[in-house]
């Protein structure tokens, strides 16, 4: 198996994660695989904010964790039982599980491509991470995360354009106790139709 499809079959969804920062230079091979992500008419909108501040990413992540209005996980029902969700235990505090490195990816209101110019871009940067054995968590809820008082303020003082609508944050660190084994998946008869 090539490296592109190890990366794709191998990498899991982190939630829990050693507080080792990680390193500059692998954080920028992150972000510029993002940058090299596919994006309707090369329009090349995306803004990312990179935080590698522990208080900010705590109070973000409480935030996005009030947020989440989804499913609870049941005894039968479970996101992870290796690396739990906020739907798996609701003693977790953030959305972010303390990972040290917090991307968020903002787009044009006005765009119609605009959430999945980011999300398309978040997934290469989940492929890079795993790559280097760093481990990430795609986390919705970005908009209503910076739809508040605290979000509203890093905007203003980042700079961000009122333009731009927040569609995906990427937890980002070294995993605590590495990637965990793929859950099963379904049969691919009950997934897959094939027209011809």
């Amino acid at each position: 198996m090539n490296d592109t499809l190890e990366s794709i079959f191998g990498r899991r969804s982190i939630r829990k994660f050693t507080e080792q920062p990680v390193d500059e230079k692998s954080l920028d091979t992150i972000i510029e695989a993002g940058l090299y992500a596919p994006n309707a008419g090369n329009r090349q909108t995306t803004v990312v904010l990179v935080s590698k501040n522990r208080e900010i990413n705590e109070e973000l992540g409480k935030i996005n964790k009030n947020a989440f209005k989804g499913r609870i996980s049941t005894a039968n029902s479970f996101v992870s039982r290796d690396s739990p969700s906020i739907a798996d235990d609701p003693a977790l505090k953030s959305g972010f599980y303390g990972a040290p490195v917090v991307i968020t990816l903002f787009g044009p209101n006005d765009f119609i491509y605009s959430t999945p110019d980011c999300w398309v871009m978040a997934q290469n940067m989940a492929l890079a991470a795993y790559s280097m054995g760093i481990g990430s968590c795609l986390v919705a809820r970005a908009e209503d995360t910076f739809d508040t008082d605290a979000g509203r303020k890093i905007r203003n003082e980042m700079g961000i354009s009122p333009d731009l609508v927040a569609r995906v944050h990427i937890a980002l660190g070294y995993p605590e106790s590495g990637f965990p084994e793929a859950k099963e998946r379904k049969r691919k008869d009950e997934r897959i139709l094939t027209i011809g």
